[in-house]
């Protein structure tokens, strides 16, 4: 349990950094003084980041929902199997 709950913690520390740090290098970029030219204006871009969260936003809630629903079909397997002994040891 301690491993998991280690490996889980690295993890989401992880998956905040690299949302704290991608846009932040991305505005970085933007911004720079560059050689080459980028597609669209610095106020394009800035339309970029609700859709970025958005879509992190949208990650969180179908993984959090894929758990749930995980959770809820061991829970119902377990009533269907219990239900099923009960029933067994009644017919007897």
């Amino acid at each position: 349990m301690k491993k998991w709950l280690k490996n889980t913690t690295l993890l989401l520390i992880g998956v905040v950094l690299l949302i704290i740090i991608v846009p932040l290098t991305l505005n970085w970029f933007i911004l720079k003084e560059r050689q080459f030219d980028v597609v669209g204006a610095g106020t394009d871009w800035l339309q970029f980041w609700p859709v970025y969260l958005s879509a992190i936003g949208t990650l969180a809630i179908t993984i959090a929902t894929f758990y749930t629903l995980k959770a809820n079909q061991k829970q119902l397997d377990n009533m269907i199997e219990s239900e099923g002994s009960a029933i067994g040891v009644l017919d007897v």
